[in-house]
Parts: C-alpha cells; sequence; structure tokens
C-alpha cells in the first residue's frame, strides 16, 4: 500500500533539480516562439532570469486585489498553475493552501504601463472574454541550464510583463511594460530552477538502483528505524545500521529522484523519502446541473501515526482507514458525517 506522498528528492551530496516545462510552438517572430502547449493542471514557479532568487509571490494573504509582486525564498505565496483559455491564451492562477485560488489579471483593465498584476476571480468562467486575465508566453530558448525562458504578453493590453523600478531587496510589484522593460521569465515544476551542479547518479541506460546515502566525508549512513518503519517516522544518520538500502528511482517528468526505501533483501517497503509537511484537500458539491459549489480547502498534515487538520476544524483520521484508490488515498471519517476525501498529488491539491 502507498502510505505516504512521494516526492522527488534532493539529500546529502546529491542536488537534484527539476527541468524546465515542455512547450509546443508556432511561428516565431522578434519576441519568441508563441507557446501553444503550456504545462497546465500543475504547480509552477515564475522566476526572474535576471536574478533567480526572485519569484512571483502575493501581498498579504493572497485575497481579492492582493498584488502580486517579486519575493525571495521568505516568500510563501509563490505557487501558480496555468490555465489554457483558447489557442495561445492563458489564465495565471496563484494556488492558495488552505484558501481561494485566483487569478491575475491587471488592474482596471488598462492598457497603461506600469499597470500593475494583482489577483481577483477565482471562477474559471470569468476568465474567458476577459482579456485583461489572459496572457501568452513566448518562448525564447533555454538558458545555459536547460530552463525554458519565456517572455509573456497580456493579451487586452498587448503590453509585456516586467517589474516596477529596479530590482534593490525592495520586492518590486509586477507590471505590464512597453517591449523595451520586459524582462524574461523561467517558469518551472521546482520552486529552484536548475544551476548546473547538479549531478546524475544513475547512469543514462538505468532506470533504478540499489545505494546507500552517506553524509559527504563520512561513514554514517542513511537509516530508517527498521524494515517496518511506520509512515511518518523519521530516518537518521548511523554508523552501523542496518536498514540503510535505498532504491534510486529516475523520474524523467520531473529530471529527479524518487527514493524509496528496501529491506536488507532489497524487497520493497512501499515507503518513500519525503519532506515532512501538509496535504491540501479540495471539497466542493456538484448540483443536477453540473454546476460546481465554491471549493472549500482542508489542510492535514502527516504526522507519526496519524493525519491531523491543521486547522482544527476536522478530526484526526489515523492510518488505517487510509485507503488505496488507484493513484487517490480515501480518508474516511470516523464520526456521524462519514465524509469521504479522495486525495490526489499533494503539491497540486486534492478532489472530492
Amino acid at each position: 500500500m502507498k502510505t505516504i506522498k512521494r516526492i522527488m528528492a534532493a539529500l546529502i551530496c546529491m542536488t537534484i533539480a527539476l527541468t524546465g516545462i515542455p512547450i509546443s510552438v508556432k511561428a516565431a517572430d522578434s519576441s519568441g516562439s508563441m507557446s501553444t502547449e503550456m504545462e497546465t493542471n500543475s504547480e509552477l514557479f515564475i522566476t526572474l532570469e535576471e536574478n533567480k532568487d526572485y519569484r512571483w509571490n502575493v501581498n498579504d494573504n493572497a485575497e481579492k486585489n492582493s498584488v502580486v509582486h517579486l519575493d525571495s525564498s521568505e516568500g510563501n505565496n509563490c505557487r501558480f498553475r496555468l490555465d489554457h483559455i483558447e489557442n495561445e491564451w492563458y489564465g495565471i492562477k496563484h494556488i492558495k493552501v488552505d484558501g481561494t485560488d485566483r487569478f491575475a489579471d491587471v488592474d482596471g483593465k488598462s492598457k497603461d504601463s506600469g499597470a500593475v498584476l494583482h489577483l481577483w476571480e477565482s471562477s474559471d468562467s470569468e476568465v474567458k472574454g476577459n482579456n485583461h486575465r489572459q496572457f501568452a508566453f513566448y518562448y525564447i530558448g533555454n538558458d545555459a541550464n536547460g530552463n525554458a525562458r519565456y517572455y509573456i504578453k497580456n493579451r487586452n493590453s498587448g503590453k509585456w510583463i516586467g517589474y516596477e523600478g529596479k530590482l534593490n531587496n525592495n520586492n518590486p510589484k509586477i507590471i505590464q511594460t512597453d517591449e523595451s522593460n520586459r524582462k524574461v521569465w523561467l517558469i518551472t515544476k521546482s520552486v529552484v530552477p536548475l544551476t548546473g551542479k547538479e549531478s546524475q547518479v544513475l547512469k543514462e541506460e538505468d532506470t533504478s538502483a540499489i545505494c546507500e546515502i552517506h553524509e559527504a566525508g563520512k561513514l554514517d549512513a542513511l537509516n530508517r528505524a527498521s524494515n517496518i518503519a511506520v509512515p511518518g517516522s523519521c530516518p537518521t544518520f548511523q554508523v552501523m545500521g542496518i536498514t540503510s538500502k535505498w532504491k534510486l528511482k529516475w523520474i524523467p517528468e520531473y529530471h529527479a529522484y524518487q527514493i524509496d526505501a528496501v529491506s536488507d533483501g532489497e524487497s520493497t517497503t512501499n515507503l518513500s523519502l519525503d519532506v515532512e509537511g501538509e496535504y491540501t484537500v479540495e471539497a466542493y458539491a456538484v448540483d443536477e446541473d453540473g454546476i460546481k459549489s465554491d471549493v472549500v480547502k482542508k489542510t492535514f498534515k502527516l504526522a507519526q501515526n496519524c493525519i491531523e487538520s491543521t486547522d482544527g476544524d476536522m478530526k484526526v483520521l489515523k492510518h488505517n482507514d487510509i485507503k488505496p484508490a488507484g493513484d487517490n488515498y480515501l480518508f474516511e471519517s470516523l464520526t456521524s458525517d462519514n465524509v469521504t476525501l479522495k486525495v490526489t498529488d499533494s503539491e497540486k491539491g486534492a478532489v472530492v
């Protein structure tokens, strides 16, 4: 049974990052090639090429009218996704953990240079027909490290996306601007774009390998408490540990490794290395006409022997109440309300 979420991990002397977003393009012009098949329905990060410490973020609590700006790793509202509207036009939707996702648009439907991007509508139906909420991405090639590079243009104004003023540790606002002031953006599935320092551990013809993971320059190897360690338990570095075997599995889509725990006899344990974090569950109702209600989000944290609601609003759900359902987890409430939640990719949210 798959009992904990799996992620692509970077660990010890291995630094594994994610690749740029695959695209297909239309005819090129002086601004590059207009992309028509950008990655959609995935969590993405939009990073400034000229200084990769800065990426798109949203002010305050990422509510309606919150301004989009550049921020460093201190900013936590930096998750976005692209929704395809039509042809080469996309909506840019901010993903808010335990809240309402909203589309970025140009404030006041302005066509002037200097107008800021902010969050507004949450419904997909409010994007098509509202050109100030639609953007095109012009692919201008990969950088030396393999990150895909783009210019971004607003449909309503025909202006390009840049930032306000100069970058001087001041977290400037994201604005629309003239071509001469437009900026190049890296769009990746990783919060940190490829840096050129990554190393591939496996040979190109290998898809997996059994290994030990050591601290650089030390004998200490990463060990589990036992081969039957429960989900949520933390591995430690030990010199004489007996549960130090791991299986590296190459995931081409992410240009990264999944690290699975295997027994001393190299049998699967159905456990993988994970970064402690939270699951976001999106719940909504659909009426007979197929109309969806507003999305309600709940956030759960994976703990030692249970999954706990972090907002204090839902009951503790024990591991033995988690049942596999294809690629989903089923969280079944033990209370009389008998709620069943299907949780998909924890980084992208989940669906009831």
